[in-house]
């Protein structure tokens, strides 16, 4: 078995720098801390009897793209026969906007339709154009 040195592997980079695991920590701790507010606003906003469902679902997907650091997140929902997606609520980060009522029929996200209905994970790095 031959020995291999560090430099033989890449490993992704995660923060900024390793050389101090106290800064490591501290970026995971930050994150974490900020996740768990963003988590409790979700709670006690929701909990509040005077919140519509939409504006629930506009809280919950802001909050997805904050705690994330994602650029969308969005709601869908099936119509009876299963063989469309109405969005509740899209958010777009860069421009703090809510789109409602997009529609995605079956017959032309034929492979996307089988995948939810199969219940497997569907990841996709640019949602827009992955097969």
């Amino acid at each position: 078995m031959s020995n291999s040195s560090d430099s033989d592997y890449n490993f992704p980079v995660l923060t900024d720098d390793f050389s101090d695991k106290s800064s490591c920590s501290e970026n995971l701790l930050s994150k974490l801390r900020k996740t768990n507010r963003i988590l409790d606003k979700i709670v006690k906003f929701s909990l509040d009897q005077t919140h519509s469902i939409d504006e629930i679902i506009h809280e919950c997907t802001e909050a997805l793209c904050t705690t994330l650091e994602i650029e969308r997140s969005g709601v869908w929902f099936y119509n009876e026969e299963k063989n469309e997606l109405k969005a509740a609520d899209i958010f777009l980060t860069k421009s703090a906007d809510h789109h409602t009522g997009t529609v995605l029929k079956a017959e032309n996200f034929p492979e996307y339709f089988t995948a939810l209905s199969s219940k497997r994970a569907i990841v996709a790095n640019d949602a827009r154009t992955d097969p």
